[in-house]
């Protein structure tokens, strides 16, 4: 068995390699021993092994040390969410920022960066973009500049993805100087991707495409230079590249939207092909079935997407797309107006659930305490444009659904929330109609419907 000094000499040679070493010999790492221990804790990728988890417990029981104890909480909080255990994972990261007399040192800002993405997988939005802040400002005031870029990086991607294209663009201002200050080349290179990510995000979002194909090119580059990136990265990338030739190019459509469909195959990923790319792929796919007039391609990628989006977490995800879907598959035939009917239905869904989130974010959610002015100025920023969403997936069904439609006599569903697609109010169970804001459930999850109210059956088809 190794002496803890041959492991020590590991750390530069191999991480992973010293990790799992510490594993063999941590009966020999007492809970005093500082440096070990907050090395180990501070690893991330890879990070710490599950059969280290005893010695963080032994930390816990026995350290006096708030700095120890707040490393051990975010190993082990890593430790379970590696595992899948992503209630656990929570808890240890907001136990771990609970301990802020001492000071917020690196392990208070990672669990704080790490509890914000957590919260954002399962579907969060208000407080993630609050705790990447409040990380952002706690690695400025530690002196921790990977931190704040890192963080800093994170959030103006969650600002984009909520249309606050103005916060978004100063928060990426504010990650670029302080990556500047950033030497260690591991994390130079996790700053450089995020950069190289937000920047294409920043100039699709302006609708800058060759300037975004451009950038798109010069990351690929970079990824191709650095030779170790993973295969489901560089797929990721290229499919980027693909989607904004698809709009630049209309003449080689065709050939684009097949060699999306390939990149699975192209890259060796198999299961590993998931999320926006491969919705993206789909999306192309049925666009290109329906411009060349192949409903039946259309209709199948549509199912396969439909499907693929109600099982995602994120209502933010769901909503253009599931929008877009339906304005795509409307008056395509009987088949097609089923679907679309039931895209428009997952959009509404989508909306309400976001407005849900926001709402439950106001309430009862400590991280929120230290919440800026700026963060409450997103959040009713955010709900405007929650409103304006809805109007706007409301505005289509509207338009699709005219009574007469084959999809019209879809509208029947007494199971679930009913909404006017018309005025937007929402049909209580006495058959009342109220809005939309007055309706939106506290908990749980939402099945909508769309409908017409009486008032504007009569106001609008009359005759």
């Amino acid at each position: 068995m190794p002496t803890l000094e041959e492991v020590d000499a590991l750390r530069g040679e191999d991480r992973a390699a010293a990790l799992r070493a510490y594993a063999d010999v941590q009966e020999q790492i007492g809970t005093e021993d500082r440096e070990r221990i907050l090395w180990i804790a501070d690893q991330s990728a890879p990070g710490p092994p599950a059969e280290l988890d005893p010695l963080f417990e032994r930390v816990l029981a026995r350290a006096g040390d708030p700095e120890l104890i707040r490393a051990a909480h975010h190993a082990r909080a890593l430790i379970a969410w590696f595992e899948g255990r992503a209630e656990a994972a929570e808890a240890g990261w907001a136990a771990a920022m609970q301990l802020t007399a001492s000071g917020r040192d690196r392990s208070w800002i990672r669990s704080c960066l790490n509890l914000g993405m957590a919260l954002l997988a399962r579907g969060c939005l208000f407080e993630p973009v609050v705790l990447t802040g409040m990380g952002a400002r706690a690695a400025a005031r530690a002196k921790q500049p990977y931190l704040e870029a890192y963080a800093a990086f994170v959030r103006a991607a969650l600002l984009l993805g909520i249309d606050d294209l103005p916060r978004a663009e100063s928060e990426a201002a504010r990650a670029r100087l302080a990556a500047a200050k950033v030497d260690d080349p591991g994390e130079l290179r996790v700053l450089e991707y995020l950069r190289f990510d937000l920047g294409v995000g920043q100039l699709r979002a302006r609708r800058e495409l060759r300037a975004a194909l451009a950038e798109l090119e010069r990351q690929r580059a970079w990824l191709d230079a650095y030779g170790e990136a993973e295969p489901v990265v560089l797929a990721e990338v290229e499919g980027r590249q693909l989607a904004v030739r698809y709009e630049l190019e209309p003449e080689s459509r065709a050939a684009i939207v097949d060699t999306l469909q390939r990149l699975p195959e192209t890259y060796a990923l198999g299961p590993a092909w998931a999320g926006d790319g491969r919705r993206d792929a789909w999306a192309l796919a049925i666009r290109h079935a329906v411009e060349s007039g192949d409903a039946c391609a259309a209709g199948r990628e549509a199912r396969a997407l439909m499907d693929d989006l109600r099982s995602e977490a994120r209502a933010s995800r769901r909503v253009r797309r599931a929008m877009g879907l339906g304005q795509l598959l409307a008056g395509l035939g009987p088949q097609a107006d089923e679907l679309a009917h039931e895209a428009l239905a997952l959009a509404s869904e989508a909306c309400l659930a976001r407005i849900q989130a926001a709402e439950r974010a106001t309430h009862d959610i400590p991280a929120l305490a230290e919440a800026t002015p700026d963060d409450w100025q997103i959040l009713a920023d955010f709900r405007r444009r929650l409103r304006d969403e809805q109007a706007a997936v409301l505005a289509t069904v509207a338009e699709v659904l005219q009574p007469g439609a084959p999809a019209f006599e879809l509208l029947v569903r007494d199971d679930m929330i009913c909404i006017c697609a018309w005025c937007s109010r929402v049909r209580t169970a006495s058959d009342a109609w109220l809005p939309v804001a007055h309706f939106v459930p506290a908990t749980g999850a939402i099945a909508v419907t769309h409908g017409m109210c009486e008032a504007c059956m009569e106001t609008h088809f009359a005759k």
